[in-house]
């Protein structure tokens, strides 16, 4: 048999088209029959040769696939940055994977979630409301995947705003968010189980910050205009809650709720568009 026979005989035999490289070679070419071309056959030096190479060449591509495996499981981790579980002067905090943006554009975890709500409170708080303790989630809340929503959602935002190039967020807006932020919490441990890093901080205070101006955007009233023929619609339609007054009392203050109404409705309607744009995915939303 000359070397070119021996290797049409491996394609068509073995027909290498990957026979699941992760098996073991050895005895992929076994199950063949392709033992037959092992020194000591009658086959010619050629054709043993060419079956050396052919089983270089799948080994070579198990190692590869090997490696590609390894390195895909070293991102994933990376990901899902503190998957798992850790614990600082005994507070303990157990992480999980709850969403995904795309296909694998990013991996939302119960720890990301926990942060990003907590940061949230900071920077909404009104001033009455500091004498309030603020409330880190623990993961295990009834309503949690109601805030995976809600971290999908800013993710989705960011997303479409960056493809808008709407984003408007200086550094120092950055810098006083983060500084508003370590004040509050610092100091707690429940924070500090969580172990953020400071420039893990400034990218989800910068998301945030970057989703919140391009909601305020859409949030324009200007955007949905309401009639005098729709405010007046609205009064005949309820007009026993207005008693014997007229329309003139309750007019404006019908307009500015019909305009509310309105505005949530296009927000609701466009954070779905985003939800099927982005493939949002919430893994714990029943």
């Amino acid at each position: 048999m000359t070397p070119s026979e021996a290797f049409l005989f491996l394609e068509n035999s073995v027909r290498i088209e990957t026979v699941n490289i992760k098996s073991s070679v050895i005895n992929t070419l076994f199950r063949c029959k392709m033992l037959r071309l092992l020194p000591g056959s009658r086959l010619s030096v050629g054709a043993r040769l060419g079956y050396w190479v052919v089983l270089l060449v799948v080994s070579l591509g198990a190692r590869a696939e090997m490696n590609a495996g390894a390195r895909a499981a070293d991102e994933s981790q990376k990901a899902n940055n503190h998957s798992g579980s850790n614990s600082l002067n005994g507070v303990v905090s157990v992480t999980r994977v709850v969403g995904e943006v795309g296909n694998g554009v990013h991996i939302v975890t119960s720890r990301e979630v926990r942060i990003n709500l907590a940061i949230e409170e900071v920077l909404v708080r009104s001033p009455e409301s500091k004498t309030v303790e603020l409330k880190i989630l623990t993961g295990r809340e009834k309503d949690f995947a109601s805030h995976v929503w809600g971290v999908l959602d800013e993710w989705a935002v960011v997303l479409e705003a960056g493809t808008l190039s709407r984003s408007n967020i200086s550094k120092s807006e950055v810098s006083k968010a983060m500084q508003t932020v370590q004040t509050e919490l610092l100091h707690r441990k429940d924070w500090q189980a969580l172990e953020v890093a400071s420039d893990e901080m400034r990218q989800l205070v910068e998301r945030k910050l970057t989703a919140r101006e391009f909601i305020k955007l859409k949030s324009d009233p200007s955007l949905a205009p309401v009639s005098d023929e729709e405010v007046l619609v609205y009064f005949k339609k309820n007009r026993l809650r207005f008693g014997s007054l007229p329309l003139s009392v309750f007019k404006e203050n019908i307009r500015e709720f019909l305009i509310k109404q309105k505005t949530e409705r296009r927000l609701d309607d466009w954070h779905e568009v985003l939800r099927r744009k982005y493939r949002l995915r919430n893994f714990i939303a029943g």
